[in-house]
């Protein structure tokens, strides 16, 4: 059986599990705002609160969340894309039982997702459907069509920006791809990285305007993830600042917006089936 029946299968099989996962992705303009350790976290904190979560890191070749955990994953997505191993073989287990699919790194090529590919990796999630309580994609900076996909085919989208105005600025230009793309395209945006809550308040009531002004969109707003010295300490110590410095700015701003999360209503309650049939119409 191709990749592409047995994906069929699994999408006709009675759906009789519940709860569904929320599928949740986690973007950003542009490099340097820290996504990647935002997502590590916002993962961490939702399996202390006793999620069963997963974390994909879809930066192929560029991925770095193994490496904030002092990790080396003997598998990368890379593997799942081209078949050498599952994805359930592919996981490194991380801090609560977090299971993480590392993006690898060093590569000597970077290929095109083909449809084959494409196929066996949504065959591979499918299967993943009552295993989870959040799925967390971490996505590469930009936007590619992969990534366009999975923004468009998610429960939910968050949008990560600094303060900085370059930060900003490639943030709204990420949202504006989106909408004109899909002009029902919706997300949250989390400021990051705020000096003070009126920083990031400011931050995103300019985001707001900009958006109402230029694409008639309204932006919902997820959070505000306030600076921490610890951060950097954590990240050279390869140790999520949730866990390094659970009492200081940055983790109690992550505890609150995991605390959100786990209130979220998916947009359909079909989990991984709604996730991919949402990407098949969109791709």
């Amino acid at each position: 059986m191709d990749q592409a029946s047995q994906l069929r299968k699994l999408m006709k099989e009675p759906d009789s599990y519940s709860p569904k996962p929320t599928l949740i992705a986690v973007a950003s303009g542009k490099g340097g705002v820290g996504k990647s350790t935002l997502t590590l976290n916002l993962g961490v904190a939702l399996a202390k609160a006793g999620s069963r979560v997963a974390i994909f890191d879809l930066d192929i070749g560029f991925g770095n969340l193994e490496t904030l955990l002092g990790a080396n994953a003997k598998y990368s997505m890379n593997d799942v894309k081209e078949g050498v191993v599952s994805l359930k073989e592919a996981f490194l287990e991380g801090p609560y039982g977090i299971h993480i699919l590392a993006g690898g790194s060093g590569l000597s090529t970077i290929t095109e997702w083909h449809k084959e590919e494409v196929n066996r990796f949504l065959t591979e999630v499918a299967r993943m459907d009552v295993s989870y309580d959040v799925i967390l994609f971490d996505t590469g900076a930009g936007l590619t069509d992969m990534q366009r996909t999975i923004l468009l085919a998610v429960d939910q989208t968050f949008v990560v920006t600094t303060p900085e105005p370059p930060a900003m600025t490639d943030a709204y230009s990420l949202v504006k791809l989106m909408s004109a793309t899909s002009p029902d395209f919706s997300f949250q945006l989390i400021v990051n990285q705020c000096s003070s809550l009126v920083e990031g308040t400011q931050s995103a009531k300019q985001f707001e305007q900009v958006c109402a002004e230029f694409l008639n969109s309204e932006v919902e707003i997820a959070g505000f993830i306030m600076k921490d010295a610890d951060i950097s300490v954590a990240v050279k110590k390869q140790i999520p600042y949730f866990l390094y410095a659970p009492k200081g700015s940055a983790a109690r701003s992550i505890e609150r917006l995991a605390f959100k999360l786990r209130g979220f209503e998916p947009r359909d309650k079909k989990g991984v089936v709604g996730f991919i049939s949402r990407w098949m119409t969109f791709r």
